[in-house]
């Protein structure tokens, strides 16, 4: 169910063992045999309380719907050293448990199914209210996994020398097929930040959030994002920054990333920030014609680092108010 917002193979232990407050699982129920073996005692005696959602732990399942019921998985605990690639698992086999070895290429390969306990990269705290419709918490927002072409039709490219803009969107990220991540941390969880001056000399940032899992990026997976790249770029707001990273899952520390825009000729410092352990995929200072001349004969297309996003501009021969 998590898939169904566009996330990775992984399921909070707190969805499990709280599954009516979850912000992803709609039925209360639908852990239910799970949750009623999970010892809560025993997890309070490592430290571990819904109060601090059991420590972000998660159930990873890397490549889930490749599984073939029936077909037993290694359980294993995701290594402290996360750079190696294997770690202790554990099957039942004729309902014994026995020690075997999860080899993360196996997995990668198809020759083995585990099922990995780790760390989530995200604090559940994090997370809005998915099953209830909200995609948005604490300045961030989720990408809906779907396209809601409602909001992005009609488009017109075609530049009469007196265009006025009504928005700027990125679209579609492609995957390249690199994995940003160690294998025990799943897929590569990507976030764009966008940082422009509106019309009205406003300084806006936008965060968004979206992950790929293994398999999506090793078939050359594209992501309908439907993200804001400015809400009305008029020749006076100058440059958009625009910046791709993969989320470590570390959230040691931050740092403040200098921003410099212009509006009417005169310029604008600004800041974000970031985790100091986010890996940097690509950053470009997007200019309005040159975005323009790429919406209109090269399909919207710009590479941050290896991967790719598709952008369009909704355009209006006169002004709308």
């Amino acid at each position: 169910m998590v898939t169904n917002y566009g996330l990775d193979e992984k399921v909070y232990l707190y969805d499990i063992a709280n599954t009516a407050n979850s912000v992803f699982i709609p039925n209360g129920t639908t852990f239910q045999s799970l949750s009623s073996v999970l010892n809560t005692t025993y997890l309070q005696g490592l430290g571990l309380t819904a109060g601090d959602y059991y420590g972000d732990i998660v159930i990873y399942w890397p490549y889930l719907d490749d599984w073939t019921p029936g077909t037993t998985p290694v359980v294993c605990y995701s290594p402290d050293d996360l750079s190696m690639s294997t770690t202790t698992g554990f099957v039942m086999v004729n309902g014994t448990i026995q020690q075997t070895t999860v080899n993360s290429q196996a997995v990668d390969n198809g020759q083995q199914k585990a099922i990995v306990i780790a760390i989530g990269e995200h604090k559940y705290s994090d997370y809005p209210d998915f099953k209830n419709g909200v995609w948005a918490k604490g300045g961030a927002r989720w990408a809906n996994p779907w396209m809601n072409n409602n909001n992005l039709l009609p488009w017109d490219v075609n530049v009469d020398g007196t265009d006025t803009i009504y928005e700027a969107r990125a679209f579609r990220f492609t995957s390249s097929g690199t994995h940003y991540d160690y294998f025990w941390n799943g897929g590569s969880e990507f976030s764009i930040v966008t940082v422009y001056v509106t019309k009205n000399g406003a300084v806006h940032r936008d965060r968004q959030y979206f992950e790929l899992s293994r398999k999506q990026i090793n078939e050359l997976k594209y992501r309908d994002i439907d993200l804001t790249i400015h809400e009305d770029w008029q020749p006076q707001c100058g440059n958009v920054d625009f910046m791709l990273y993969e989320v470590d899952d570390t959230h040691i520390a931050t740092s403040v990333i200098p921003i410099h825009l212009e509006y009417q000729g005169c310029t604008l410092n600004d800041t974000i920030m970031i985790h100091s352990s986010d890996d940097t995929i690509g950053s470009k200072s997007l200019n309005r014609s040159n975005y323009l001349h790429r919406c209109a004969v090269e399909n919207g297309i710009y590479y941050l680092g290896a991967e790719k996003i598709n952008c369009l501009a909704h355009i209006y021969s006169t002004p709308t108010i």
